[in-house]
């Protein structure tokens, strides 16, 4: 009975460690809403064909877990910056923390809007 609790509170512990991290993605994806509306920075003109093409690259840099995508990040960041206002400090943050997965799960999310799948 001792290891079927202990199975059960660390599954809910995962669980909720998870919707947490969830939730406070949705809380900066709002706040950068919020600026936006403030400083009237909003999406310009995004080249779909270029946004595709470096989308798929720096995903597969990050797949790969390779440190060219810091340098990648920086070259293109005004493209990415202007596709992704809401996610782009968070993918920043987490590749120059070396969190490739992590900023490759935000990617993947961010990227459905312009309907690119990696």
């Amino acid at each position: 009975a001792r290891v079927k609790n202990h199975l059960a509170l660390k599954l809910a512990t995962d669980i909720l460690r998870e919707k947490n991290y969830i939730l406070g993605r949705e809380v900066e994806k709002c706040t950068q809403e919020i600026i936006g509306i403030k400083t009237g920075v909003f999406v310009h003109e995004i080249d779909a064909t270029e946004l595709n093409t470096v989308v798929l690259q720096l995903a597969k840099l990050l797949e790969d877990d390779d440190a060219d995508s810091i340098d990648y990040l920086e070259q293109h960041n005004q493209l990415l910056h202007g596709a992704f206002q809401v996610e782009y400090s968070s993918m920043e943050k987490e590749i120059h923390n070396f969190n490739f997965a992590n900023a490759l799960a935000i990617l993947k999310d961010a990227a459905t809007q312009w309907q690119i799948f990696c």
